[in-house]
Formats: structure tokens, C-alpha cells, sequence
């Protein structure tokens, strides 16, 4: 469930639950796990300016998948950086907050 400011991005499945099979050019993602995301707006913002910036310099179409997949990639390259550990702890500190002050709430104050 997104919240306001936050977009989901990610693939759905085909209504029809039918999953094609993999491309020749997808070969390289012959095993792979589709995941959604829910990412603030100013993210996937910034992630549309990188994409566009990439399409002008490379003449080459560049979707917001293919910009997540490389931030992805690269901040995994970092893993032991004690700044990216304290990103990730910051975020994940900020998410269980909000969740916590969500369920100290009563029924009534959720609305």
C-alpha cells in the first residue's frame, strides 16, 4: 500500500496469470526474482532525471528499471561501507517507528 508522496514500481503479473518466457536479449536475467517497490516520489524523480541524462549521453532508450537494477548493483558493490550500513540502519530505524506509532494507535485513531 503506497502512501501519498510514494509510488509503487514494479511489474504486475499478466491478468491472466500467463508468464512469458525469456527474450534471447534476456538472457542474462534467465534467473531472476520480480520484485515491486514503494519508493518516494522524489526517488523515482531523481531516477527519471538519471534515466534521461543516461538516454541523452548513450542515444540509447533507458528505463527506470535499468537505472534501480544498476543503483541496486552498485550499492551492493559497497556492501562493508560504513556509510551505506548507516543509510540502511537510519531507513529501516525510520520505517520501524512509523510502523510501531501506527500500532500504538487505537482502531478509532486509525482513521
Amino acid at each position: 500500500m503506497t502512501r501519498p508522496g510514494e509510488v509503487q514500481v514494479g511489474r504486475r503479473a499478466p491478468a491472466n496469470g500467463a508468464l512469458r518466457g525469456p527474450s534471447p536479449r534476456q538472457d542474462r536475467w534467465l534467473h531472476t526474482t520480480e520484485s515491486g517497490l514503494i519508493l518516494p516520489q522524489k526517488i523515482v524523480d531523481r531516477a527519471r532525471v538519471l534515466a534521461g541524462e543516461a538516454m541523452i549521453t548513450l542515444k540509447l532508450p533507458v528505463s527506470l528499471q535499468i537505472v534501480f537494477r544498476v543503483l541496486i548493483e552498485h550499492g551492493l558493490k559497497r556492501g562493508g561501507d560504513r556509510a551505506l550500513l548507516a543509510s540502511v540502519a537510519s531507513e529501516a530505524t525510520a520505517i520501524h517507528q512509523r510502523r510501531r506509532s501506527r500500532a500504538d494507535r487505537t482502531p478509532a485513531e486509525r482513521r
